[in-house]
């Protein structure tokens, strides 16, 4: 058997050699939701803080609800449970939502106008009773937001939303001879690829929100849809966020506050997403710069 060698007195061991991953884990990325995205939002939030900064004032239940929910505890015995809630959890904490300016009073009043009209172009075995907001799956609302930036941009503007992606008119898609399928739930639309982000915002997590928000929570989603931007962090990407919904990134223009206070942007080697931004906000620009590979993705 090999004994160990003693050390000589007055020498003392030297320390382990770190490892090389044990350094990496100290180099922070840049972040994208406090550097680029507040350039283009006047105020930029995580999900959890934009739902519950929109119930209503009195709602305190609800409030304090979403602000515990989804909190994984030990005492859960429910593989299911644990899992779905782990995937909310996510969904609310790691969403980042850019808030533009919203829509004014009148705006509310004829959303609320549209969305009968949106019901009575569906047969009843598409959609059912639906007839006010409130009777109205996560689903459904994808498409009325879907049918209602269609009609505000008229009959020859493709709506500049992420959602919008892949659709078109059916009476344009005709002739143009594009190989498309009409939607069911979305009246006069139809879809020549498909979208992504579409079906994620359809299904769960998300479907499971509204049952959270209660009473008012459809028209919640609704607002969020077509007033914001929403983004999802990218997997295996540090800091890195894909545009899930709300106009594309780079058809924004910066706010007036970003221009006025010079927003410091990180001086990084490589063309990252930041990098383009303040290429774009300085004026100097080229073709090349802003057409490399971003951080955020459509």
């Amino acid at each position: 058997m090999k004994r160990k060698r003693k050390a000589k007195p007055g020498v003392e061991q030297s320390a382990k050699k770190p490892r090389a991953a044990d350094t990496s884990d100290t180099v922070e990325a840049p972040d994208v939701r406090r550097t680029v995205l507040p350039l283009f939002y006047p105020k930029v939030q995580t999900l959890r803080q934009y739902l519950i900064s929109k119930l209503p004032y009195h709602s305190k239940k609800r409030k304090r609800r979403l602000e515990a929910h989804c909190l994984l505890r030990a005492d859960t015995t429910s593989t299911e449970a644990t899992v779905h809630g782990a995937q909310l959890a996510y969904l609310l904490d790691r969403t980042v939502v850019g808030l533009g300016e919203g829509s004014d009073q009148n705006e509310d009043k004829a959303r609320e106008k549209e969305l009968e009209q949106f019901s009575q172009q569906l047969s009843d075995s598409t959609l059912g009773n639906l007839t006010q907001l409130g009777s109205i799956s996560q689903a459904e609302i994808v498409d009325f937001a879907i049918w209602l930036l269609f009609k505000k941009y008229g009959a020859n503007r493709r709506p500049p939303h992420v959602l919008c992606h892949g659709y078109q008119r059916t009476c344009a898609a005709g002739q143009n001879g594009l190989d498309v399928s009409v939607v069911p739930g979305i009246p006069g639309i139809a879809s020549h690829f498909p979208n992504k982000h579409v079906e994620s915002m359809k299904h769960q997590p998300w479907s499971n929100l509204l049952p959270l928000l209660g009473k008012g929570g459809d028209r919640i989603m609704v607002d969020l849809i077509l007033d914001c931007g929403i983004f999802i962090p990218v997997e295996g990407g540090a800091g890195n966020l894909q545009q899930l919904s709300g106009t594309p990134l780079c058809e924004l223009k910066p706010t007036s506050m970003a221009k006025e206070n010079h927003i410091p942007l990180p001086k990084t080697p490589k063309t990252t997403l930041a990098g383009s931004v303040a290429s774009r906000v300085s004026g100097r620009a080229t073709a090349a710069q802003v057409n490399k590979p971003m951080a955020i993705r459509f």
